[in-house]
């Protein structure tokens, strides 16, 4: 039997809970169980969204056909998550000899639950047949959140792929970036198949060489404009209301024109006759490595407009203001 080494990931993932003995299943003597009754076999208590079940077993389980139950507890309520027989896991064989398997290893279970979710595993041995103690090692990501994201990576780390259009209390492991670790960052979902993704606007972007910093500068001859036609950050801005009353500065992640009513990704007023500047402290720290990474980070185009309202768009006059954005 393996002490949990088998089941390292890339990354380390927020919690690790075992790798711990499962117990033995309908033995004799004083670890006798009553047939077909579920046994708890491994818990987690605490906030978690989700959660993997890695399991270490003696080949016996799975000729007894053991039955396994993942149960999330949300407020002292029990739900059943995902279940599976040990066969029906397809899990990895390993041989003591070419033709001898004497175990059976790798994720059993998975699923996700309320955010502030408690976990249990049970097994239930229907059969005649005891088994022997195993090891089960459990994962369990937290309620960490973000605010929804334009999803573009596939998230394959994640067994789950069962997904509402919205999860961002869910983690997965990103991309690799040259030069930067593999880490876990929340996850959306695509809203047509289902699929879970890397949250685009948290991957961590490649390092901007000396230079590639652009401005972007407009004075009072365009309603809106492009200001890059591809994926970008915006570093810093400044935004002046030159004359007429309060109006409201905006930026989209939209490539076309913007149109009455369109949403945008980030809007702020500005009062009559003045000025707005947002740095860093707004649009995100740089990351240590360096200086020019971070930003808010856009997954389609970079577009701004000033506006007469401020949740939609309403195109404001196009003489009356004065628009300066630093990007790459």
């Amino acid at each position: 039997m393996t002490e949990g080494s088998a089941f390292d990931h890339p990354a380390e993932p927020p919690s690790r809970i075992g790798p711990v003995p499962t117990g033995a299943l309908n033995t004799a003597a004083a670890e006798l169980r009553v047939t077909a009754a579920p046994q708890e076999i491994w818990t987690a208590v605490g906030w978690w969204s989700n959660c993997d079940i890695y399991v270490d077993l003696p080949e016996s389980w799975q000729t007894a056909a053991i039955t396994l139950t993942l149960f999330a507890v949300t407020n002292g309520v029990r739900a059943i998550v995902a279940t599976t027989t040990v066969p029906a896991a397809g899990l990895e064989p390993v041989f003591a000899t070419p033709i001898s398997i004497v175990a059976r290893r790798g994720i059993a279970l998975s699923g996700r639950g309320h955010p502030a979710s408690a976990w249990i595993v049970t097994a239930t041995n229907s059969s005649a047949i005891p088994v022997l103690s195993g090891t089960i090692v459990g994962e369990c990501w937290g309620d960490q959140s973000t605010p929804d994201g334009i999803g573009r990576t596939p998230a394959a780390t994640i067994f789950d792929k069962a997904i509402p259009s919205r999860a961002s209390h869910l983690l997965g492991l990103a991309p690799a970036v040259p030069g930067s670790p593999r880490v876990w960052v929340p996850l959306t979902g695509n809203p047509l198949t289902g699929a879970l993704l890397v949250d685009a606007v948290i991957v961590p972007p490649a390092p901007v060489a000396a230079g590639e910093v652009s401005r972007f500068q407009n004075l009072g001859t365009l309603a809106d404009a492009l200001v890059k036609g591809a994926p970008g950050r915006v570093f810093s801005s400044v935004a002046e209301n030159t004359t007429g009353p309060a109006k409201f500065f905006q930026l989209h992640n939209k490539l076309g024109a913007l149109v009455l009513g369109d949403v945008p990704f980030f809007t702020i007023g500005v009062p009559a006759s003045g000025t707005v500047v947002l740095g860093s402290d707004f649009y995100g720290v740089p990351f240590p490595a360096s200086p020019l990474q971070g930003g808010l980070f856009f997954s389609i185009a970079v577009r701004w407009g000033w506006s007469t309202t401020r949740a939609t768009y309403t195109a404001a006059p196009v003489a009356t203001q004065s628009t300066t954005i630093l990007f790459v």
